[in-house]
């Protein structure tokens, strides 16, 4: 009995030693879950369309580019786009070329910018800031100043339109049509055109107005020039049209008249002749009849003639 009890406590033991062990589940921490990348796409900007180009320069030009506050020197054939302005410095000149075919010569001490508006046309505009300037188109040109739009174009036979155009803002502006149509805009408010009054240009007469004062950015706050549609400045074109045509009647210029300085009435004489001095007043006269015989006038239309004397009281018609 005593080796039956000895032999089964080791397989007891071995019994309590083959339990399979608890099953420990291990978990490791997922990883934290990434964002999703986000892609910034940048717009493509606009292509910048060349509107004019620097022809011809002298002296000290310089060019500041839209957005830019310094300016650097110009350089011959430079491309300009909108909002690019050209300066002129003393005894400098520019000439700017258009793509449309219109050219604008500058002189000394001048300032333009290009087309200061948000649509491309098809004919050229620019904003005269100071200074002067001579232009001519074979399609039609804008100019834009604290006084006035002017606006020019050939006549229908004719191949281009010319003007002169002087700008000094806070005293006056001239300009000055030498050739083509030519119509001027003038407003007391830069760059409101709705209320501006309509005159239109005759070759070889120039026009003078008052040009208000305006500040560096032409009381725009940096905006683009708010220009007037083709249509609107056609209606203010219309209105001269309707008003009535001015009187061809010639206006009525009285006779001219005259006066005697030498001798005075009933003046008593010893000589046989005396010598009658006057003066002849008013517009047009070349002659004078004295005694029924002519006389020419002289400088600043006087006249002495000899009449003869008969004894006694003599008239003079």
């Amino acid at each position: 009995m005593y080796m039956r009890k000895a032999l089964l406590y080791p397989m007891v033991l071995l019994a309590a030693c083959t339990k399979a062990p608890e099953q420990v589940a291990i978990t490791t921490p997922s990883p934290a879950a990434t964002p999703p990348a986000v892609v910034v796409i940048e717009p493509t900007p606009e292509p910048k369309v060349t509107l004019a180009e620097l022809k011809s320069l002298q002296a000290h030009v310089t060019v500041r580019r839209e957005k830019e506050m310094s300016w650097q020197d110009a350089l011959l054939n430079l491309p300009l786009f909108r909002f690019d302005a050209i300066r002129t410095d003393v005894k400098a000149t520019a000439t700017v070329g258009f793509v449309n075919g219109s050219i604008v010569n500058m002189t000394e001490d001048s300032l333009l910018i290009i087309n200061p508006g948000t649509e491309i046309t098809s004919w050229d505009r620019l904003l005269l800031r100071k200074g002067n300037l001579s232009a001519q188109t074979q399609k039609e040109l804008w100019i834009l100043t604290a006084a006035a739009l002017v606006r020019m174009k050939p006549k229908a036979w004719a191949g281009r339109a010319k003007m002169k155009l002087a700008v000094e803002e806070g005293k006056k502006m001239k300009v000055e049509l030498e050739e083509g149509d030519g119509l001027l805009l003038q407003t007391t408010d830069p760059g409101k055109l709705e209320n501006a009054k309509p005159v239109k240009l005759v070759e070889r007469k120039p026009v003078v107005i008052a040009a208000p004062a305006v500040g560096n950015d032409f009381g725009l706050n940096n905006d683009a020039v708010s220009w007037p549609t083709t249509e609107k400045v056609e209606e203010k074109a219309r209105t001269i049209a309707s008003l009535p045509p001015p009187s061809t009647t010639k206006p009525v210029i009285p006779p001219p008249d005259f006066v005697i300085t030498s001798p005075a009435d009933y003046s008593e004489v010893q000589s046989a002749s005396v010598t009658l001095k006057g003066r002849v007043k008013g517009q047009g006269a070349t002659s004078l009849l004295v005694n029924g015989k002519s006389v020419a006038l002289e400088a600043k239309q006087n006249f002495s003639i000899s009449v003869p004397l008969n004894l006694g009281a003599n008239a003079i018609l």
